[in-house]
């Protein structure tokens, strides 16, 4: 063999090996990902088409999903996924109450037993919606606009999958994708985030919680640099932990999600990039180190926290489809996996668009709502206490600081990973809910959704 012959083999062999190598590095993402994913959509959505699940909505996202292959076990709910059959296979498991975990340092008996006591809510009464299920005749204004959301657009797919729409408290249109109902419940992703921070408000006034001291985290007890570090810092995404908020590879939002058994030990140990306070970026991290406070202030167990969750917000708004996942820790994933039917995700729309009440009673500490509309000074006016807002620049008259252009100043919304929305207009009482899995921002504009909302109903 020729000595160019060798070098060249040897330039092969090296290639492989660095290939081998760095696929076995993001290996527990891609299974880890899969795994979740399809466990949730199969035991908590209840949906029956795994391949189509696979297909449609895990591989498009990255890839690398394509190396992942998935096994369902029906009979003990759980999901196994491996990256390219050689790697080590990552376990997601289904309990009553709690959706599907990872089983990330622990295993399924683990998991059972740090999930039991689950009791279902009790049957809503008949009434019409938000008391119960009844809702009345579909505004005929909506049809077409509804026919649109759901049609794919020429090339790409736009997978809609349920939209509700509340006009002065009522619930006057809503669809779904064939395969979802008015009780299905589906993951909203990041909308989430706006949920924990609702849940850490109601904390905040039952514990007599300072937003200014000092944030009750172990790891930092001891540490100069974080310790100065608040939960209004964490409400407002301005802890200056170096976090990146990137879904591709070594990113930290899909380490932490999918090779981290206790997600907000992993956010609290992130460098110090900036002072507390001084700098606004947007961070998963953040969320997950306040739902951790949640648990460790309610009790210290994923039934605890669950408990609180369902006792002071869930119930009382009647969400009976809401579920916010937990990871092995127990923690439940505040940044990124609460799962609610649309009637349930506008249920919780309408409790802010009402300031914090519902049917009367107030919810959430007075106040806190605007607290969550009220923009963190360097997020251009896009950004409150884990909510979105549409305010754009402080003091300036010009119309494209907003984000959104055509739609009001005042509006403000939960948004998701794959385009889902909650949008909440507050002059115009008006709430648009829209649930899907779309992979390229081109294929929906909710922008346009909610504008042809407005015009069917005349309120623009």
């Amino acid at each position: 063999m020729t000595r160019r012959r060798l070098v060249g083999s040897g330039i092969l062999v090296f290639l492989l090996a660095a290939a081998i190598t760095l696929v076995g590095l993001l290996a527990p993402i891609g299974s880890g990902y899969a795994a979740k994913y399809l466990c949730s959509q199969i035991f908590v959505s209840g949906r029956s088409d795994a391949r189509q699940i696979i297909d449609e909505e895990i591989t498009p996202t990255h890839p690398m999903f394509q190396l992942v292959s998935s096994e369902v076990d029906f009979q003990n709910k759980t999901v196994r996924s491996v990256t390219g059959l050689i790697f080590e296979p990552t376990l997601a498991v289904y309990r009553d109450g709690f959706g599907c975990t990872l089983a990330t340092g622990t295993d399924r008996q683990a998991l059972l037993e740090q999930g039991a006591g689950f009791k279902r809510p009790e049957d809503l009464p008949e009434a019409f919606w938000p008391a119960g299920e009844k809702v009345p005749t579909a505004d005929p204004r909506l049809a077409q606009v509804l026919d649109q959301a759901f049609m794919e657009p020429a090339s790409g797919r736009r997978q809609t999958q349920a939209v509700a729409i509340v006009h002065r408290g009522q619930l006057i249109a809503e669809r779904y994708a064939p395969g979802f109902h008015e009780k299905t419940p589906v993951l909203g992703w990041s909308m989430s985030k706006t949920v924990t921070a609702a849940l850490f408000g109601i904390l905040k006034d039952e514990k007599k919680i300072d937003l200014d001291s000092p944030a009750r985290v172990a790891e930092w007890e001891n540490d100069p640099a974080r310790k100065g570090i608040t939960p209004r810092h964490l409400l407002q995404m301005s802890s200056g932990l170096n976090f990146s908020e990137v879904y591709a590879p070594f990113g930290d939002a899909p380490e932490m999600l999918y090779a981290h058994g206790d997600m907000a030990a992993y956010a609290a140990t992130r460098d110090v990039a900036h002072s507390p306070g001084t700098h606004w970026y947007y961070s998963s991290g953040d969320t997950n180190i306040l739902a951790r406070m949640l648990r460790m202030e309610t009790g210290g167990t994923a039934v605890s926290a669950r408990q609180f969750a369902r006792e002071r917000l869930f119930d009382p708004l009647h969400m009976q489809t809401a579920i916010i996942e937990p990871d092995a820790s127990g923690t439940f994933v505040g940044s990124s996996y609460m799962y609610a039917s649309a009637r349930d995700w506008a249920r919780f729309a309408l409790l802010l668009l009402q300031d914090g009440r519902f049917e009367g009673k107030q919810i959430l500490p007075a106040g806190w709502v605007a607290f969550m509309r009220t923009p963190v000074p360097d997020s251009g006016g896009q950004y409150g206490a884990q909510t979105w807002l549409n305010a754009g620049h402080a003091n300036s008259a010009v119309e494209e600081t907003r984000r959104f252009r055509r739609l009001p100043a005042s509006t403000f919304y939960l948004s998701g990973y794959n385009g889902q929305n909650v949008f909440i207009l507050p002059e115009e009482e008006l709430i648009v809910v829209r649930l899907g899995v779309t992979h390229e921002r081109k294929n929906w504009s909710i922008e346009d959704f909610v504008v042809q909302v407005r015009e069917a109903l005349n309120l623009k």
